[in-house]
């Protein structure tokens, strides 16, 4: 393998590693996203609750 090839595969080996840094980034925030807005609907689903207490 020539020193051009062994370089051009060390890049790629780069890039790919910082995409799939990414992506596993991007799912944390994803999964974040989702457990607020679960318990988002959580508190929402409880406040209607309380409140239709109150109704006559």
């Amino acid at each position: 393998m020539s020193e051009q090839s062994a370089a051009s595969t060390e890049e790629v080996a780069s890039s790919t590693e910082e995409v799939a840094s990414s992506t596993q980034e991007q799912f944390n925030y994803i999964t974040s996203i989702s457990e607020r807005s679960n318990e988002l609907a959580q508190h929402a689903n409880t406040l209607y609750e309380e409140v239709k207490k109150f109704k006559i």
